[in-house]
């Protein structure tokens, strides 16, 4: 190893996050000793793992933040007494391979992807409408577990999440609008009433401005008792009351497109009973929100 390829190595260190230093020799085939220059002069000279020792700054935070949520996870454990059985089905470390469609999913481990019809390209169809509805509300379903988990949470903690299924709830919506266009049967028939519906509740909720005033957007404008009255339109049973009317209307849509229901709404819910591990593509680039430790 040249010595302009000795100097730039990067060490974590739990209490300075990353710190810079310099390959000293190869102590076996897995050690390096190093020296580690400390941000207040200090050198010193250590033997670490070569899976601790990084070529580039980014890499060793990648290693960082890993290694932060390798402790967190400890303690949780810990704090729970082993117990992590608590989460829901869903919501919890995937014990089986699922059948997914929702766009989300591609690629995650222990998710079959699969879908009905054209719905991978850009194209609109009625299926891809669907598929987008699917996931929509495997996203709100989740919030809701989540919501349970919390059930012994502050208020404020229990309307973050409810805002967050808002912003999921009236994403659904121009879904609804898009179908209408798409297909006439349900533009002249459930759409008519399902739309008068959610006017209504619209008016008397105000989940339009909850979630483009305090949500998913920010009213810089916004005076404080405006902020407090749509905070306090946060409440679980305004939110149920959202839900009944998109599920009801969901369950007779699925009339009209069983084959799509049963693919992005049923199949999901339950793991393959013969099928133990998928295999992703070597190619898949899917990136996990946290990538895994060797400590």
């Amino acid at each position: 190893m040249s010595n302009e390829g000795r100097k730039n190595i990067f060490i974590v260190d739990t209490r300075h996050e990353v710190l810079q230093g310099e390959i000293i020799r190869e102590v076996d085939d897995e050690k390096f000793e190093v020296s580690v220059y400390f941000p207040d002069g200090k050198t010193l000279l250590s033997q670490l793992p070569k899976n601790h020792v990084f070529f580039s700054e980014d890499a060793a935070k990648h290693k960082f933040v890993s290694f932060i949520h390798w402790e967190d996870r400890k303690k949780l454990y810990k704090d729970v007494e082993g117990h992590i059985d608590f989460l829901p089905e869903h919501i919890g470390e995937l014990k089986g391979v699922y059948p997914s469609g929702n766009p989300l999913r591609f690629g995650e481990r222990n998710i079959s992807f699969s879908f009905v019809g054209n719905v991978t390209g850009k194209e609109n169809s009625p299926q891809k409408i669907i598929q987008i509805i699917g996931g929509i509300w495997e996203d709100i379903e989740r919030l809701q577990d989540i919501l349970y988990v919390l059930s012994y949470g502050n208020d404020y903690v229990k309307k973050l999440i409810g805002k967050f299924i808002i912003i999921e709830l009236r994403s659904l919506f121009p879904c609804f609008i898009k179908l209408s266009k798409l297909d006439d049967e349900y533009k002249d028939n459930l759409y008519l009433e399902f739309k008068d519906e959610v006017n209504k509740l619209n008016d008397e909720l105000q989940f339009i401005d909850v979630r483009n005033k305090i949500s998913a957007h920010r009213d810089l404008n916004l005076d404080l008792m405006t902020t407090t009255k749509l905070w306090e339109k946060i409440t679980r049973y305004n939110i149920f009351q959202y839900i009944e009317v998109f599920r009801n209307h969901t369950n007779k849509l699925s009339k009209q497109y069983p084959n799509e229901t049963l693919m992005y709404f049923n199949l999901r819910r339950t793991p393959f009973r013969s099928v133990q591990e998928v295999h992703q593509p070597k190619d898949n680039s899917y990136q996990p929100f946290d990538e895994e430790f060797v400590p």
